[in-house]
């Protein structure tokens, strides 16, 4: 095992600077090949379950010890491969219809599942504000591979002021909120945010928001999971086109 590839495992920030990720598995391996990303390295113990490598990528042997170091899951395929994501910035999203917001989310899995949900009403373009990676492999996971098919990018209050100008920004208030099912937008650009899981939306988005929705339901429960929450929206946003 190379020095240089270790301590980049080891790094989380400089995975997530470089849009770098893992994978351990045969299934996700394809999946993310599939969708175009680019092999960088590959660490390998067992040559059982090993898929087709480029012949440019150096495959560096080690013990399996080394690769359940670094897996997400025991039963991993005896491999580690890193990929790279392509980059985006918010920019390149202005001209679609559709951008999510993922606005300070801290739990992977839910990331993944409203990766996955939006996927299934043909939204593919996130926009991250101080959140979880969307490459960490618990979301990879929970996006049932569709992470790979995704626009995404980071975004400060700067993009935000930019997206603010094009598009109509919605965001979920249990309080001030329109019933989701009678909401009509009032632009052809949507951006649906998606706040924090204990905290919300955060001020900067309320303050440029310019539709504030909830979900109405009959059960007394104070409120629903930020990705059940997200799917439901996706659904009578759709019911609208």
């Amino acid at each position: 095992m190379k020095k240089e590839t270790l301590e980049l495992l080891k790094d989380a920030k400089r995975m997530k600077e470089n849009r770098l990720f893992v994978v351990d598995t045969r299934k996700v391996f394809d999946e993310a090949a599939e969708a175009g990303m680019k092999l960088k390295h590959f660490i390998y113990s067992d040559e059982k379950e090993m898929p087709v490598i480029p012949e440019e990528i150096e495959k560096e042997k080690t013990r399996q010890s080394f690769i359940d170091r670094f897996a997400a899951v025991k039963s991993n395929s005896g491999f580690i491969a890193v990929f790279q994501a392509p980059k985006y910035s918010a920019e390149d999203m202005f001209e679609e219809e559709r951008i999510v917001i993922l606005d300070r989310i801290q739990d992977p899995s839910n990331a993944g599942a409203i990766v996955r949900s939006a996927a299934a009403y043909g939204i593919n373009n996130f926009i991250c504000v101080n959140s979880v990676n969307l490459f960490n492999e618990k979301a990879i996971r929970a996006s049932a591979g569709n992470v790979f098919r995704t626009n995404r990018a980071e975004g400060g209050e700067t993009e935000l002021r930019l997206l603010a100008e094009r598009f109509e920004i919605v965001i979920t208030d249990v309080k001030e909120g329109v019933d989701i099912r009678t909401y009509r937008p009032k632009a052809e650009k949507l951006a649906i945010v998606f706040g924090n899981e204990s905290k919300g939306v955060s001020e900067f988005l309320r303050k440029n928001a310019g539709a504030k929705i909830k979900i109405s339901y009959p059960g007394k429960v104070e409120s629903l999971n930020v990705a059940a929450a997200a799917a439901i929206i996706f659904h009578e946003l759709a019911e609208r086109e």
